[in-house]
């Protein structure tokens, strides 16, 4: 799904009453991204904080391991508002992003941060919407 082709489901009320919880999942994926970022744990971590910060949502902690010899970056922003989570295969050129937040935070913009960043030659992107309150 393109950002610009991405349709947001409005609030309506179910057959109980209650509205759907505004949850979104994003999940992300990058091919052929530039090598170098996607072993940088230093860079990943920026990437986050901006993509936090472009969402309007609310960072917690942010957690990152770096695998030795060259193998890639996990780990997770952990928010208000759930979480962004990244597994790097720097030798292959993939990144996995997956994005969940529910509330008033954009997922949709911090998809466009962590795109500006890696600047990947493709790119899938799905979301998903669940819950109710």
């Amino acid at each position: 799904i393109a950002p610009g082709n991405t349709r947001l489901v409005g609030m309506k009320t179910t057959a109980t009453g209650r509205k759907p919880h505004k949850e979104a999942i994003v999940a992300k994926s990058f091919w052929q991204t530039f090598g170098e970022s996607l072993d940088d744990k230093e860079f990943i971590e920026e990437t986050f904080r901006q993509a936090v910060e472009a969402a309007k949502a609310t960072l917690l902690h942010i957690h990152l391991h770096r695998f030795s010899g060259g193998g890639g970056v996990s780990g997770v922003a952990v928010l208000a508002e759930s979480h962004i989570s990244i597994h790097t295969w720097p030798e292959r050129g993939f990144a996995a992003v997956d994005i969940f937040m529910c509330g008033d935070a954009m997922p949709l913009k911090a998809v466009e941060v962590m795109r500006a960043a890696f600047r990947p030659r493709h790119t899938s992107v799905a979301e998903h919407k669940r819950g109710i309150v």
